[in-house]
């Protein structure tokens, strides 16, 4: 499996070839421990070429390159940052390097609310969905549980949540497919003293 989750990070162990690809959403508000589990899955990645998409420059630990390089990449980790994220998602569904016949790699979307809020989910539907491409997978770093869209959890098989800062009630995790999930490991986290507690709820699509 890709990136399983470690108490340092994710780590990058792909034992089957076949595997379909792997969407993780992290969501948690602001210094909790998001970007040192992001940093992790990016460091200890191996299944091909990573690219981040940093809308709002938050991640700083990436060289930078611009849009129009990303499909003349082949190793290696990238941050991207551009308004036109859209493009984006076509670039790499287009030229990520193949492996074995398939798209590999791992895309980040920073603060994905910012993309996803333009209501064009189009092109990001179709890099979730599309079966061809199922080797490249995908993570989303959200801060607010009612952020994330339901379209985006029904794909993911894995959450991973620290605490939000939002009331109970604020976000309707009954939208989601396992809502009942979601709001047990949302209590946890909550009342749990260690402000960089997470919680990792296992979604649809899940696979071992």
């Amino acid at each position: 499996m890709t990136f399983k989750m470690m108490k340092n990070g994710y780590n990058s162990q792909d034992h089957e070839d076949t595997r379909r690809r792997k969407v993780v959403i992290i969501c948690g508000e602001s210094e909790i421990g998001k970007s040192t589990q992001t940093r992790g899955i990016i460091e200890n990645y191996t299944d091909g070429m990573v690219t981040a998409l940093d809308f709002n420059s938050e991640i700083d630990y990436l060289a930078e390159i611009p849009l129009e390089m990303v499909p003349k990449q082949n190793k290696g980790n990238y941050k991207v940052t551009t308004v036109n994220w859209q493009r984006f998602i076509e670039l790499c569904r287009i030229n990520y390097p193949e492996k074995g016949g398939k798209k590999k790699g791992l895309i980040v979307f920073e603060d994905a609310s910012g993309y996803i809020k333009s209501q064009e989910h189009k092109p990001l539907m179709a890099l979730m969905t599309g079966v061809r491409h199922r080797k490249l997978d995908i993570l989303f770093i959200f801060h607010q549980l009612w952020r994330i869209p339901p379209f985006v959890m029904d794909q993911a098989q894995e959450l991973v949540l620290f605490k939000t800062g939002e009331a109970q009630d604020k976000g309707d995790v009954k939208k989601f497919r396992h809502g009942d999930r979601i709001m047990k490991a949302f209590e946890e986290v909550e009342k749990n003293p260690n402000v960089h507690h997470f919680e990792i709820v296992k979604l649809t699509g899940y696979y071992e």
